[in-house]
């Protein structure tokens, strides 16, 4: 169960979700929640298998309308999108968006596209063609696009701040102990929360489930670094299927905790970031 009684980040058939909108809706509804936000994958300048079409996007906000005034004594439900770096300003309809989470997925480098969260074989090849297997500079070059994405100001989340890690099992890539890793982690992590006080990140448990991570994103070191920032933090299950709305929680609460933790945020409706103790 939630006790938090609300997500934001989820997905529905719209983009890579497993599942149609209403039934998220009605499993949310099952699970008490008291408000649920998706956030589909925004459109994408090139090729790919997991972003909504513009076409898709506008059948989405038309879904959203109608699914507020269906379940409207039910739960408050937010019209989200998780905005990639790589979605130019003019392809986002931002009035009719409730929140933005801004997140990277993938790096361009020498003229070429390299995933960074598809598969470990995908991340190989972006370490060793697009940064002559120096992993610390695909690092950089990923941290560097996380503040990019951040600082935009339409932001309201910070997405999944170390997704890197998704494939990094084993410190197969780069030792995520190391202080030289660390330090460039947590250099952005500075830089952003210098420059965007008013940004929430999210700790995104979706990856433990869905790729065998230890730990949610960001990692301990970070997440303790957060709370000694007092930046806010929100709970998020990046649910891709109903039973993901339901899972994993009083996990996220006690890490939560651990780092520090005495207080998330839960976005309301009207617009407020409501504090919630834990």
């Amino acid at each position: 169960m939630n006790p938090l009684q609300a997500n934001l980040h989820t997905h529905a058939d719209f983009c890579d979700g497993q599942k149609p909108l209403e039934e998220m809706i009605r499993a949310a509804v099952d699970l008490d929640y008291l408000a649920l936000g998706f956030s589909s994958h925004s459109p994408l300048p090139f090729a790919n298998d997991y972003a909504m079409t513009p076409r898709a996007e506008a059948a989405y906000l038309d879904a959203m309308d109608a699914m507020k005034e269906k379940y409207r004594d039910d739960l408050e439900l937010l019209t989200g999108l998780e905005w990639d770096l790589d979605t130019p300003e003019g392809f986002v309809p931002f009035s009719r968006y409730d929140f933005i989470i801004g997140s990277v997925h993938q790096l361009h480098v020498k003229g070429k596209t390299y995933a960074v969260d598809e598969s470990r074989e995908s991340f190989a090849v972006l370490v060793e063609e697009g940064f002559g297997g120096d992993a610390l500079q695909a690092v950089q070059a990923y941290y560097d696009a996380v503040v990019r994405s951040a600082l935009r100001p339409q932001v309201d989340i910070v997405g999944h701040f170390d997704l890197l890690r998704k494939y990094n099992d084993r410190n197969g890539f780069f030792d995520e102990t190391a202080e030289s890793y660390r330090k460039i982690a947590r250099d952005a992590l500075i830089g952003i929360v210098n420059q965007r006080k008013d940004l929430v990140f999210e700790v995104n448990f979706g990856g433990m489930k869905r790729a065998g991570l230890l730990t949610p994103y960001p990692d301990r070191f970070l997440m303790e670094h957060l709370c000694r920032l007092n930046a806010r933090i929100t709970l998020q299950a990046d649910a891709h299927a109903p039973n993901a709305l339901g899972e994993g929680w009083d996990e996220a609460i006690r890490y939560a905790k651990e780092a520090g933790f005495r207080y998330v945020y839960r976005l309301r409706q009207d617009a407020i970031w409501e504090r919630m103790q834990i």
